[in-house]
Parts: structure tokens; sequence; C-alpha cells
């Protein structure tokens, strides 16, 4: 039988060396303000202009600090081993084999980095396609009213769309349904 307590100690298992924890954030030896420091960055950086945007930017930030994370465990691995010895070669089996596991860490945490931030790359192009398509429905749909709009005035027609929580494919598809196929 499983005990309060015995779940408690054996959800920590991961956190000895942090590389398989993402339950936490800030593990001993870690500061939250690094934490919030490199947030402060990736937020400076991207600029998230929606929540849907915000929220990659803060999962790359997460990947990202785990990253960093394996990055520190392996220096620290590399230099127990080389503490016995300056050889490699002289390293035992469980030794390399060891070293060989918090590699696959790193390069699976280097894997995730890149994915959310392609992640963030994609969801900026299609939301640009978006607007872009968006602003040409919005151009044609002034145009066939006989009313002059500028690109800007559709940008920011636009933009007042989504924050309002519009779909947008939703208002291009109404568009081409009343006046054909823009």
């Amino acid at each position: 039988m499983k005990t309060e307590n015995g779940k408690k100690i054996s959800s920590q298992n991961a956190v000895k060396h942090g590389c398989c924890s993402e339950a936490q954030l800030i593990i001993k030896g870690e500061h939250r303000a690094d934490y919030d420091s490199l947030e402060a960055f990736w937020l400076s950086d991207y600029k998230p202009k929606t929540d849907g945007e915000h929220q990659l930017v803060i999962e790359f930030v997460e990947c990202s600090w785990f990253e960093k994370r394996a990055q520190r465990t392996v220096a620290n691995v590399e230099g127990r081993l080389m503490e016995k010895s300056d050889n490699p070669l002289d390293w035992s089996e469980a030794d390399q084999k060891t070293l060989a596991r918090f590699q696959r860490y790193l390069t699976a945490r280097q894997n995730a980095v890149h994915k959310a931030r392609k992640a963030i790359e994609d969801y900026r192009r299609n939301r640009h396609l978006e607007i872009i398509r968006s602003e040409k429905h919005i151009m044609a749909i002034r145009k066939f009213e006989n009313k002059e709009i500028t690109a800007e005035e559709c940008l920011q027609k636009m933009e007042k769309k989504m924050a309002e929580g519009q779909d947008l494919i939703d208002l291009m598809n109404f568009a081409e349904q009343k006046y054909g196929n823009l």
C-alpha cells in the first residue's frame, strides 16, 4: 500500500538532477531571479501581441530554462568524471553510460527549445498571413461599397477584431460568401 508520504517522496525522484523534471521549475541550486531575468529577456525580445503568442513565449522560456539546467548537469557530470581521470578512455563503462544518459537529456532539451521557437515563428507567420488575407478582404469589401480605406486602417480594424476575440477565418469566409472569391 502506498502512503501519502511515500508518494510525496517518490514524486521527487526526478529532481535529483532535474533533467527529467518539469513539475518543478526551480530546483535546489537555482534562483527564481535568474528564471525571471530569462523570461523578461525573451518577452522583451519577442514582444508577444496576443495571449496565445505570450503563452508560446513562456513555453519557450521554460524549455530554454530546462536546457540550461541540462547543460549545467552535463558539465557537472563531466567535471566529476575528469576528477577521476583526465583521460576519458580511463573512465569505466558505467561512467561512460552516465555521461551518455545526461547528454541524451541535453539533446532532448535542445530539441524542445527548437520546437518551441518554431511554434512561435509558425504562430507569427500564420497570424501575419491571416491579417494580410483579412486586409485584402476588407479592402475589397470597402472598394465594393465605394469607400476608400488605407492599409493602416485595415490593420487597425483587424487588430481590433482580434482583440475582441473574433475568428478571422470566419470573417474571411463570410466576406467570400457575400462578395465572391476575393
